[in-house]
């Protein structure tokens, strides 16, 4: 899965691409030298990322994809812009014949904790996230087991050849013995990913420094933060106010006014989403199936892509 901070793992320069949101950078250059705290050695001090989504838990499926896209996370496996699986805490990967049983070998890599990731860890993780409502549920799994230090395989109910393409999911990050209590339940935020968290205040706030014994490239960047903000003005002043900032999920206007300013690079993109209306068919006006088709018909879905949310050649 594409991670927020990844363009800054081999390069300080502010050019991002978003997969799927909206994105400010503030390239204020007339005080750059005082808020981004200069450029040392080729390392950027800090970059504070700016999203809507709060952390209403230290659980996986619930807090999972910003621990992924934060870089404090990581998955067995990962996958690239392209849909293309990769390594990530598992170096391969392989199944028997009739792809039932599924074997991945993990790679050398350490929590931030300095625990030594195993496969024992590694099952407990899975199991813990299988006995609850997750991705992995879906995936015709009968047994997650250590078969030795750096091997853990996957029994399957029936045979499923697209079974890796569901671990780059980001509820199936792999956290540290040390991060669960003694009821299993996540109290600490303790990955293997390329930043170590440092204070996690939820609902609102992480802070993280680059991990040193990362297992790969190392981050160009030493501090990087997290920040909720649900209303999208706030995001937008932050943007324009903060030379550290890097502002996801504005709204369109906020994006055409932005796009204006010098001192920011605007990256947008379009996703795929449904809007929808829903009509109480149990209102008398409603019952009548020509009155609610005649009301799709006389909707402008076109114009509402392309006007409202500002989708150029938009299809609806």
């Amino acid at each position: 899965m594409k991670k927020w901070l990844l363009p800054l793992l081999a390069t300080t320069l502010f050019a991002v691409g978003c997969e799927d949101k909206s994105v400010t950078q503030n390239l204020q250059q007339n005080n750059k030298d005082s808020e981004v705290k200069n450029l040392k050695n080729n390392e950027l001090t800090q970059v504070t990322v700016i999203a809507p989504w709060e952390l209403n838990s230290l659980h996986p499926t619930q807090s999972g994809v910003i621990f992924q896209r934060m870089n404090l996370a990581e998955t067995l496996v990962e996958a690239n812009e392209q849909g293309e699986l990769m390594p990530g805490l598992a170096t391969e990967w392989q199944s028997n014949e009739d792809a039932t049983e599924w074997t991945f070998t993990l790679r050398d890599a350490v929590f931030h904790n300095g625990e030594k990731v195993n496969a024992q860890t590694v099952a407990k993780n899975l199991n813990l996230l299988m006995s609850q409502p997750s991705i992995l549920q879906k995936a015709f799994i009968q047994e997650i087991s250590a078969v030795s230090e750096n091997q853990v395989k996957f029994k399957l109910t029936k045979s499923f050849v697209p079974f890796p393409s569901f671990l780059p999911h980001y509820s199936t990050i792999i956290l540290a013995n040390e991060a669960f209590n003694e009821k299993n339940e996540v109290v600490k935020l303790i990955g293997t990913g390329a930043f170590k968290a440092t204070k996690v205040e939820a609902p609102q706030k992480i802070e993280a420094v680059r991990f040193e014994q990362y297992w790969g490239d190392k981050p160009n960047v030493i501090h990087a933060n997290y920040l909720a903000s649900s209303r999208s003005e706030t995001r937008v002043l932050m943007a324009q106010s903060d030379a550290t900032s890097l502002v996801f999920n504005l709204d369109t206007a906020s994006v055409a006014r932005l796009k204006t300013d010098p001192n920011l690079t605007v990256t947008s993109g379009s996703i795929a989403r449904t809007i929808q209306m829903k009509m109480d068919a149990a209102k008398p006006f409603f019952k009548d199936l020509t009155i609610r088709q005649a009301l799709s018909q006389a909707i402008n879905r076109k114009a509402i892509a392309e006007q409202v949310l500002k989708i150029k050649d938009g299809a609806a």
